[in-house]
Order: C-alpha cells, then structure tokens, then sequence
C-alpha cells in the first residue's frame, strides 16, 4: 500500500491475529513471503526504523497481512484551514501465518487510492 505521508512509529500500529474489519478508508489483504523473517513496515524512501514494529513475527515464512489505512485523502490533499497536529494518516496492520493466497481488497473509499489505482490501471 502507498501512503501519501512519511511513516512514523506513532501513526502504525501492527497486531499478530486476526481481528474483525474496523472502520477505515481502505481495508485490504496481501500475502507476503518472509524468507529471512524480518520484515518491517517502513514509510516509501524512508530510513528503516528500529522503532517500527516487526510484521514477520514468527521468523521465516509466508504471512497473510490485512492493511486497514484512514486519513489518506487528508493526508494527501490537506486544507489551508486544516490545523490537525500529530499523525494525520493512521495505519493498522493484521499479520498471521499463511500460505500465499491473491490479493483481497474489503473497501477501497479514499480518492487518493483511486487515483493510483488509475494510474495503474492506464500503464
């Protein structure tokens, strides 16, 4: 997933289960092999941080992770008038073992996603 902000440890948060769907902008699931077993999320051009959480939490290993993201579209195109302090897009990661399934999108609501996924599509 692509997120129009830099990524920091206060705005990411992973759990090691599977949870029910909460409300969020876009909700979508992506398998993931982990060969070495240390995967971490990490913001895109961005230094790798010690401070974010480990999503490959069992080591070595295909996992299945759940990507639920909110605040994209304010993070992406913020107002004049907007004054939010602290992390405006928030991201939520479900990680568990399993083996390699196709991608699952559960809700895709935000314009920024729609733009990429145009741009995508057009290539």
């Amino acid at each position: 997933m692509t997120t129009p902000t830099h990524v920091a440890e206060e705005n990411v948060h992973v759990s090691y289960h599977q949870l029910q769907i909460v409300e969020r902008d876009v909700i979508v699931e992506v398998s993931l092999a982990a060969p070495r077993g240390h995967v971490r999320v990490v913001g895109l051009m961005s230094d790798v941080s010690d401070d974010l959480p480990v999503v490959s939490h069992h080591g070595p290993g295909e996992y299945r992770l759940r990507i639920h993201a909110r605040g994209r579209d304010k993070a992406a195109y913020p107002t004049v008038n907007d004054e939010t302090s602290g992390p405006i897009e928030r991201l939520l990661v479900h990680s568990w073992l399993q083996a390699g399934a196709a991608q699952r999108v559960h809700k895709t609501t935000d314009r920024y996603g729609a733009e990429l996924r145009r741009f995508a599509d057009s290539r």
